[in-house]
């Protein structure tokens, strides 16, 4: 009797135990981790047409086309230490005419009106810098002294021209601080010839 007892005891000891580790390795681990999500939006721009030409849908050229905000990718920079390369999505439009063609033996061009402007960084000790390119990795300058041609018009049968836009930059050190929320806006004119 005494050993059957002493079994019970050795018995209820060892699950007591193992009941307790359980207990122990099963016990939750409990922390807080913060997470920033950003969404940006613009209030639409009214279709853009000079009445000769306008921009529209690249996919679809019976709709005009309405700038949307695209979006820039940021990364760290392997050439400056602290500082971050940019990216911009692209963004895809075309030149159509109304009821005519673009001029024959005329280029289409495009210029930046001002220099990229950026806002929403909070450290501007150093300047940052972005080039708008396109079509074919034409960046474009300041100025209409300084347009670029996006495309040569031959023969009188082009209504359509694509046009692809994208930009590529730099924040050096000191021009931002990390969490910052910031916009990159450029105005961009175009010079197309319609007609005879």
């Amino acid at each position: 009797m005494e050993m059957k007892n002493r079994f019970k005891q050795v018995a209820l000891f060892v699950s007591v135990a193992v009941l307790g580790m359980g207990s122990a390795l099963a016990a939750p681990v409990v922390s807080t981790q913060s997470m920033n999500i950003q969404w940006a939006g613009t209030v639409p721009n009214s279709p853009i047409s000079t009445g000769a030409w306008k921009f529209v849908e690249l996919n679809d050229p019976t709709k005009d086309f309405v700038p949307r905000v695209g979006t820039i990718i940021v990364q760290d920079d392997s050439l400056v230490p602290g500082g971050k390369t940019l990216e911009t999505s692209l963004i895809q439009f075309a030149l159509q005419t109304g009821t005519d063609y673009f001029s024959d033996n005329t280029p289409v061009s495009a210029y930046l009106a001002a220099d990229v402007a950026f806002s929403g960084l909070t450290n501007v000790q150093a300047q940052p810098a972005m080039t708008i390119s396109a079509g074919t990795g034409k960046d474009l300058k300041v100025g209409s002294a300084n347009a670029v041609e996006l495309q040569k018009i031959t023969g009188a049968t082009t209504n359509n021209i694509p046009v692809v836009l994208r930009g590529k930059g730099t924040l050096p050190p000191s021009s931002f601080n990390e969490g910052d929320n910031f916009t990159a806006q450029a105005t961009i004119m175009f010079t197309a010839s319609v007609g005879v």
